[in-house]
């Protein structure tokens, strides 16, 4: 199977429709993964809402609608995204819900905004490795964020899956990453860490895409910009 990932499609929905349509996504045989954001910044977050719920896509929580769910305000942010503040405090509390903070495929872990080592080593150590167990390790810890203020102050922090960018902190070592939040072109080259942030100084146009094939533990990406 595989596994197509998006991201930071951030209320425009064109940048869903692109890539979805560029990867020829097949929602009975590929998996669908959304590594969060779909709202603020554009004037569609419906619209995007809609694309990925009828395409079956796993949706990941992004800084941006963690921000709902806490009420932190962020820049940039739209009005219209503080209207499901109710669904995502509703989906929390919900034993069942099936929006996660990560997940993996076929040994690659998938984070709104990748992990760092020293995020990692903070809150857990090294007991064990990989990326079936970081995920499920977060998502456990996720399902406490409305109750527990020390962990909604460790997702809400810099280095977290849901604010890291790679630079001055490494990502996690070992495992193979793929996540939004950062354009690859402010990302400093990392043979294990991939971003599927679709936005680009260079073209940012209707045409815009940007995503992640995952098949057969490989990870690769597609960019507009890259077509010749």
């Amino acid at each position: 199977m595989r596994a197509i990932v998006l991201a930071d499609c951030h209320a425009q929905p064109w940048l869903l429709e692109n890539a979805l349509s560029h990867s020829h996504y097949d929602k009975n045989t590929d998996r669908l993964i959304f590594a969060g954001d779909f709202l603020d910044v554009g004037i569609e977050p419906d619209k995007c809402f809609d694309i990925l719920t009828d395409n079956k896509a796993e949706m990941l929580w992004g800084n941006h609608e963690v921000s709902i769910l806490l009420k932190k305000p962020v820049v940039p942010q739209s009005l219209v995204s503080w209207e499901y503040q109710a669904m995502f405090e509703k989906l929390v509390r919900d034993p069942e819900q099936p929006w996660k903070l990560a997940t993996a495929h076929e040994g690659v872990l998938i984070t709104h905004a990748g992990v760092s080592q020293v995020y990692w080593r903070a809150l857990s150590g090294y007991e064990e490795m990989g990326a079936d167990y970081v995920a499920h390790h977060f998502n456990k810890r996720f399902e406490l964020i409305l109750d527990v203020p020390e962990v909604a102050l460790d997702f809400w922090a810099d280095d977290s899956p849901l604010w890291f960018r790679p630079g001055l902190l490494m990502p996690l070592q070992g495992i193979v990453q793929v996540a939004g939040h950062t354009p690859a072109e402010q990302l400093p080259k990392d043979k294990d860490y991939y971003s599927v942030d679709p936005y680009s100084r260079h073209n940012f146009n209707r045409d815009r895409y940007r995503y992640a094939i995952i098949e057969d533990g490989n990870v690769q990406v597609y960019d507009s910009n890259d077509v010749e």
